[in-house]
Parts: C-alpha cells; structure tokens; sequence
C-alpha cells in the first residue's frame, strides 16, 4: 500500500498486478484480498498500520477481476490505473466494488501485530500524534 496508508480511507481492494513479481505468479488479474472498515491502529517503518474490521485473503484462489467485475477491471488493467478512489468511479464501478465488498461479510478482523508503535515517530520538524 505504501503511501496509500497515510490517507483516509474504509475499505481496500487488493488485486494482483498485470506484471506481477516473480513469487506472486498465480494472482495477476484477481483479487487478492479485500479489507473493509479500516482504521490506523499504530505506526510501522512506511506508515500507518492498518487494521479491518473484516478480512479476506484470497491469494490465488480468488476470482478473476474482469468475471466479478468487468468494467473497474477495465479502468484498472487497460488504463493501467494502480489506484482510484470510490468518487471517481462512475456508478457501474460503485455497484461492481460494493459486489465485491460483500466478500468479507462474514470474514473475521485482521490480526493484530504486537510490533506496531503506537504513536509516529517524531522528526525534527513535527510531531504527529497518534
């Protein structure tokens, strides 16, 4: 996500790349995991940590991004987009994202790490708090 984690936000789409890093064969063009009700709960080296009220991994058993959805599949992997927020999309996006949302209704929280900070590092110049 990187510096993604720092912006308000609810809910995550993760979905494999069309390029994808060679031990991460088997996921491009699907949706890998989804997150909905995020909230920062602490501060790691990049950003915020990030937790869900609820989960779903779904590595490469997850479903092809143009079956479930073909039109944001269309925004993402033609036009090459590696984000878009839900105010950009036209309505057909909105209905195809709430589809696919529905996928952790019934999935647990993201696990906690016991390694996140719990307030940001202060630099020089400002401290924010968390």
């Amino acid at each position: 996500m990187g510096r993604l984690r720092n912006i308000a936000f609810d809910s995550v789409i993760g979905i494999g790349g069309i390029r994808p890093w060679l031990d991460s064969r088997g996921i491009e063009r699907k949706i890998n995991w989804v997150g909905t009700g995020a909230r920062q709960i602490g501060w790691y080296a990049r950003g915020y940590l990030i937790a869900f009220d609820h989960f779903v991994l779904l590595d490469e058993k997850g479903p092809e991004l143009r079956t479930i959805a073909p039109v944001l599949a269309r925004r993402l992997l033609r036009q090459g987009a590696r984000w878009v927020f839900s105010q950009k999309l036209t309505k057909i996006e909105q209905s195809e994202v709430r589809k696919i949302l529905r996928l952790t209704e019934n999935a647990p929280k993201s696990r906690k790490f016991k390694y996140a900070l719990k307030k940001k590092p202060c630099s020089a110049k400002q401290c924010v708090p968390f």
